[in-house]
């Protein structure tokens, strides 16, 4: 591929959920030439995602140019009232903002989507769309338009929208899941650049996440998990090794003017262990249960007795802390007087905490109303980093017979096997130069971009006036 003198008219990204820059521009690449090739052509950048950088909201972020807080989108799965079980999974219907393609289509592009998180249930599109999570799976309708359902699946048999129970299953089924899920997902993306060509086509592959998440304590050596001589040591660069010759495939069948990114949405980093935010919380006297299970489980609104309750955590790939506040919550005891007292000691205990060597575990904590710039839907009252997300919170209660000091520390995921967190930056590479001065970089020594300036680089792209946004987040 070439750059042109000018824009050219298409624009093809390449998205991978969690490719981690230290792997990419470091650690694996030397077998990587199809990265480094785009990246000589253009440039390549580390991405700063979202707070908190998880799959939801990071990508739409990306794709709007809106920060969480005006999204309303916290994660995964969101408050939906203030009753004590309204948290849900986010979907399409949750995004109230224009994608990047809803803007080109106003100016009269097409589009074409395969696997962008949050756009199912599908919409109406000025192209084709093949929904990725949370569609639960191929049976429910996923595309659009509906007929393009029975055609993906006759053509591509095998194609999934996502492995569902990735923890629960042995190394060996996944690692086989993960590669013919990719393999599917290129061959679907292929076969509709071919037969459907647009003005703008994007991919996102979720694999890689689940990869990260399932074998990077059997590859990094330095993880607190690690298993010298594993069958699986070298799972991680055989399928980024795999993923260089899939995006060669498919780069190979572009014009030569086609513009391409690969970006990813955040990275990954080793998971040092869990810290239990409920226990913690009850140690610190301020979350009270009715009654405890007898081993460990989720925490349930009926198991707390929020006339003693102050604050309850939220277990993920960061923590996320609400208060039990007078007049919001049905049976708040916080008042609206004491709110800020109470939240900004609660931040400062947090803050503090002590990890298993006895040191500060070094969390970050965040307060949403002032952190964005907005805060729309219902944000958590304080969003937590356990050791800058090298810890994972965990909000299960009752008694873990693998934890150790005091109970408040494991070394494993409460959901299943787990050897990854997330981590800050994500990455983006290009064969064209990004309107933004910090993009500038090479393969070797990248640049630095916001995952909220992608939405106006792409509109940029096509010579459409840019999104604007105003955001807090760094």
């Amino acid at each position: 591929m070439s750059n042109s003198s000018e824009s050219p008219k298409k624009l093809v990204i390449i998205g991978l959920d969690c490719a981690e820059p230290s792997l990419v521009f470091d650690r694996l690449a030397s077998s990587l030439p199809t990265f480094r090739k785009l990246a000589a052509a253009g440039f390549a950048a580390r991405l700063r995602s979202t707070d908190p950088p998880v799959t939801i909201p990071a990508w739409i972020s990306m794709l709007t140019a809106k920060d969480p807080g005006q999204l309303g989108l916290y994660g995964i799965r969101n408050r939906i009232s203030y009753e004590y079980d309204s948290l849900r999974v986010s979907t399409s219907n949750d995004v109230h903002v224009p994608h990047v393609w809803d803007v080109m289509s106003d100016h009269g592009k097409t589009s074409l989507l395969v696997g962008v998180p949050q756009t199912w249930p599908v919409k109406p599109l000025n192209g084709d769309c093949i929904a990725g999570i949370p569609a639960p799976n191929t049976h429910r309708s996923f595309t659009w338009p509906e007929s393009l359902k029975d055609e993906l699946l006759r053509r591509i048999p095998g194609y999934r929208v996502d492995i569902g129970n990735f923890r629960s299953m042995s190394p060996y089924d996944l690692a086989d899941n993960l590669f013919s899920m990719t393999r599917s997902r290129f061959a679907a993306f292929r076969y509709l650049l071919k037969t459907r060509p647009r003005d703008f086509a994007m991919m996102v592959e979720i694999a890689l996440d689940r990869l990260h998440h399932a074998f990077w304590h059997y590859w990094d050596p330095t993880h607190p998990l690690h298993i010298p001589g594993s069958p699986f040591q070298d799972t991680i660069p055989s399928y980024y090794d795999m993923l260089d010759t899939e995006i060669a495939h498919t780069l190979a069948m572009l014009p030569s003017d086609c513009g391409v990114l690969i970006v990813s949405d955040h990275g990954a980093q080793a998971m040092q262990g869990g810290v239990r935010i409920n226990h913690w919380l009850m140690q610190q006297g301020y979350l009270t249960l009715n009654h405890a299970p007898n081993m460990e489980s989720p925490l349930e609104a009926d198991m707390i007795n929020f006339q003693k309750t102050t604050a309850w955590g939220e277990g993920g790939y960061f923590g996320r802390i609400f208060l039990n506040v007078a007049g919001r919550e049905p049976n708040g005891i916080v008042s609206q007087t004491e709110y800020e007292n109470v939240r900004n000691k609660l931040a400062t205990h947090l803050e503090t905490m002590v990890g298993p060597d006895g040191k500060p575990l070094g969390n970050r904590v965040l307060f949403p109303d002032r952190h964005y710039a907005e805060s729309n839907g219902i944000p958590p009252d304080l969003i937590v980093y356990f050791g800058e997300l090298a810890w994972r919170s965990l909000g299960g209660v009752g008694p873990n017979p693998e934890s150790f000091c005091d109970g408040l520390f494991t070394r494993r995921n409460d959901r299943g096997p787990d050897g990854a967190n997330h981590n800050f930056d994500g990455i983006c590479i290009g064969n064209f130069n990004f309107k933004t001065p910090s993009a500038a970089g090479t393969f070797d020594a990248p640049g630095s971009l916001n995952i909220t300036s992608v939405a106006s680089e792409i509109l940029h792209y096509f010579d459409i006036k840019p999104i604007v946004t105003k955001n807090t987040n760094i």
